[in-house]
């Protein structure tokens, strides 16, 4: 499939918030106006990719440290119901 027949989301999202200039951007090539914006709203995703992909981490590290915690605590429970 040629890329210019591929169809993105952006581009959905582009065309159903103003189809003329999805038609401007895609049928007559015309460049947009406001590329430092885009720019601008790259970066902003990148960063809240970063963040979307640290809190998932920190939350695997969360549960695992959560396990140990409790494994920890049978280990002690084990070890004074023995001693007794």
């Amino acid at each position: 499939m040629s890329q210019d027949r591929l169809i993105r989301a952006s581009d959905i999202g582009q065309y159903v918030f103003c189809q003329r200039a999805w038609w401007l951007a895609r049928v007559l090539d015309v460049p947009s106006t406001n590329v430092g914006e885009m720019n601008a709203g790259t970066r902003v995703h990148r960063q809240h990719g970063r963040r979307v992909i640290w809190a998932a981490r920190a939350r695997q590290v969360g549960i695992i440290l959560l396990v140990a915690a409790l494994l920890a605590f049978l280990a002690f429970l084990f070890t004074l119901t023995r001693g007794s």
